[in-house]
């Protein structure tokens, strides 16, 4: 289908994208989209092939999650020593989008796309055959370092394809497939526990990030032509200089960076909360999980439709308001000794909030800056990884046998967002 339609566009307005002729993934220009055209069915695939690359990077935390305790009776370590494994995997994250986004400006998203995961399936395997812990976290640092090439580039190529509104459309319905991780993950390395050892995780890992290479090797088309860019990768780390002067962008990603820090402390305290002190078995556990990772990527619809209708500013500050109320009342029920189910439904409240910020916060850091999605989106991802993997640490760190370590920083991180996002949204809309 899409052949034909490239096929029927002048050569001058394909000249400097040979490499979109032959893909799935179209580029949208500054004309009218008509609803019913098949450009928003092609959106729909390209929603579906990026967001199984971005499930790469959640999966490396999310299947191993159950296999804490496994690893430090292996390892012959304390069981909060294996923590280090998820914290140098976050700081990875965060760190390689920096080098990612200029790399994808210079060089098209395929080439460093290709690099990551193939360090990424390398480390995996390395993480399988850890005699230690310490080779471990470094094959996990490695692991992270890889998988946050999906991560970045996936979210640049959206910006390749996407215009205006339809950013967050696609970051929505990307969501929608990673929501498969969280759902589906932990009760995969649970399965595989019960058969064998924590090693066959990692190796199950190792195929998945086999099928992203064979995917992107086989499927995706390269979305950024020659002519667009960056002359160098002097020119292309550049862009970092000129994105951190931009107090309008910064002040996005901050937002969204401190919203994340909120999901991650998430991430890091509901185990023990809702498994040692609220007492769920390990199954109940999986199946909150899941269900709270499909309500966020509803709520990631609803925010995208609302993207349509309203104001990106007028939106976000409501939305980021809404998150920091309902992170101020999780604190309080908490903090006054409600119940499990009072402090659950205000958590899942508060992580629907978190499902509305993040599709509006990609679309308003992306949207000014089509010759620079790579490294916006890199720096974008960097401040959220930094912001989760210090919201983790400080969960950690400040563990007392109580619930208010996670929902105290959640609602640190909900103030902070949502003064951020109203600070930004009087600069401009």
């Amino acid at each position: 289908m899409w052949k034909a339609h490239w096929a029927a566009r002048p050569a001058d307005a394909i000249r400097g994208e040979p490499e979109l002729i032959r893909g799935a993934l179209p580029v949208v220009t500054d004309r009218p989209i008509d609803p019913a055209a098949p450009h928003h069915r092609t959106l729909n695939r390209a929603a579906l092939m990026l967001g199984f690359l971005t499930v790469i990077g959640p999966l490396g935390i999310d299947v191993y999650l159950p296999a804490f305790s496994a690893i430090a009776a292996d390892l012959t370590v304390p069981h909060a020593s294996v923590e280090l494994s998820l914290v140098s995997y976050l700081v990875a994250l965060s760190l390689g989008q920096a080098v990612y986004g200029p790399l994808a400006d210079r060089f098209g998203r395929r080439p460093p796309l290709t690099a990551g995961l193939c360090l990424c399936l390398v480390a995996c395997l390395g993480a399988a055959l850890a005699p230690s812990l310490e080779m471990l976290v470094a094959m996990r640092f490695l692991q992270g370092m890889g998988a946050c090439a999906c991560v970045v580039i996936a979210r640049a190529i959206a910006r390749d394809i996407g215009k205006g509104h339809e950013v967050a459309r696609l970051i929505a319905m990307m969501a929608m497939v990673q929501a498969v991780s969280p759902m589906l993950a932990p009760a995969l390395g649970g399965m595989l526990l019960l058969h064998f050892s924590w090693r066959w995780i990692f190796g199950a890992t190792a195929l998945v990030v086999l099928m992203a290479v064979a995917l992107v090797m086989l499927r995706l088309p390269e979305t950024l032509g020659s002519a667009r860019r960056a002359h160098g990768l002097g020119p292309a780390f550049a862009r970092y200089g000129r994105l951190a002067a931009d107090r309008h962008y910064m002040l996005i990603i901050l937002a969204g960076g401190f919203a994340s820090g909120g999901f991650f402390a998430y991430l890091s305290g509901s185990s023990f909360v809702l498994v040692t002190l609220y007492g769920l078995s390990p199954q109940q556990y999986a199946l909150f999980f899941g269900a709270n990772a499909l309500l966020m990527v509803a709520a990631a619809q609803v925010s995208a439709r609302l993207a349509r209708r309203v104001a990106a500013s007028v939106l976000m500050r409501a939305v980021m308001l809404v998150y920091a109320s309902c992170a101020a009342l999780l604190f309080a029920v908490a903090s006054l000794g409600f119940g499990p189910i009072v402090v659950v439904t205000a958590l899942v409240a508060c992580l629907a909030c978190q499902g509305m910020v993040f599709p509006i916060v990609a679309m308003r850091a992306l949207a000014p800056y089509a010759h620079a999605a790579g490294a916006a989106s890199a720096l974008m991802g960097v401040v959220q990884y930094a912001c989760g993997a210090l919201s983790s640490s400080l969960v950690s760190a400040l563990a007392d046998g109580t619930a208010m370590p996670m929902v105290g920083m959640m609602l640190a991180c909900a103030v902070i967002s949502c003064l951020l996002a109203w600070v930004a949204g009087s600069d401009k809309a």
